[in-house]
């Protein structure tokens, strides 16, 4: 599974009724469709998966058919594009088709798991589930849902009811009744301390770590993907926009659609030399 890179944790804080980053308190989960830009949310009472249209925000109605589903509480979508549902008064993490809604059974369970609150892929493709009532972070196989036992637990973990994998992989734990937010070795569980805590925290729940932009490619001037001509011919008209050995460096990495057409570096200096000997006839040139 591809994690985007990430930075600045954000945290659902229940007590102050904060709602962050897309995120809601304990009667609710929300996630944006991986599939379409639709917005799911769970709704605990009445226990429903709910459907948005992801632009109107206009209400689409339940996602599936009626499958006993009991207080889901945490969302999330898997690598095939399944929705899985974490149902607090069943016990288990259950499995829908992430187009149809289609019912596809019980995915996780037992392995102790009691009170499943946020679940969440790992970077291995392993699902994890935050234990809420036995204050452990489980378990399970990304493929079969079989249980592989207690991931993350001590450290102080006190209700267990937000999860996420941080930029350098480790797994962050929202221990809502210490109102701290905990640390965990991501490939081996091992706590490594509280991250967050304070008195702003009050009983914290769902965490998200925001995005941030993949850098640009040095030389890439005008920032469209692809270190080319173009880029060239921008820092010509100002060299402001960055360092021209940069764009020697990566020129033609990678080439868009349109780079079989744009002369390469030597090409490019000659023409540079010439638009400097002879700069109106170049400048005509260029609009033809």
């Amino acid at each position: 599974m591809l994690l985007p890179k990430l930075t600045g944790l954000k945290v659902s804080n229940r007590a102050a009724g904060l709602l962050i980053c897309s995120v809601l308190s304990l009667e609710f989960g929300i996630l944006a469709s991986a599939c379409r830009a639709d917005l799911f949310v769970s709704n605990r009472y009445p226990s429903q998966v709910l459907r948005y249209d992801g632009d109107t925000g206009i209400l689409d109605g339940a996602f599936g058919p009626d499958s006993g589903l009991s207080e889901p509480t945490g969302l999330v979508f898997g690598p095939g594009g399944d929705l899985f549902v974490a149902a607090a008064g069943l016990n288990q993490v259950l499995r829908y088709d992430g187009g149809t809604g289609t019912f596809k059974g019980v995915f996780a369970s037992g392995g102790g798991m009691a009170g499943p609150y946020d679940i969440l892929f790992g970077p291995s493709g392993d699902l994890f589930v935050a234990n809420f009532f036995l204050d452990q972070v489980l378990r399970f196989d990304g493929v079969t849902g079989a249980p592989k036992g207690v991931f993350a637990s001590g450290g102080g973990l006190d209700a267990p009811s937000g999860l996420a994998f941080g930029p350098g992989g480790d797994l962050f734990v929202a221990s809502a009744f210490t109102n701290q937010v905990l640390r965990y070795d991501g490939v081996t569980g091992a706590f490594e301390g509280a991250f967050a805590s304070g008195a702003e925290l009050g009983e914290p729940h769902y965490l998200a770590f925001s995005p941030v932009p993949e850098p640009s490619c040095g030389g890439d001037f005008n920032g469209d993907g692809d270190v080319d001509g173009r880029d060239f011919l921008l820092w010509q008209r100002d060299s402001s926009v960055g360092n021209l050995v940069d764009w020697h460096t990566n020129y033609g990495a990678p080439l868009g659609a349109a780079a079989a057409a744009v002369p390469e570096p030597a090409a490019i200096y000659m023409l540079f030399i010439v638009a400097l000997i002879c700069p109106p006839i170049f400048r005509e040139n260029l609009k033809k």
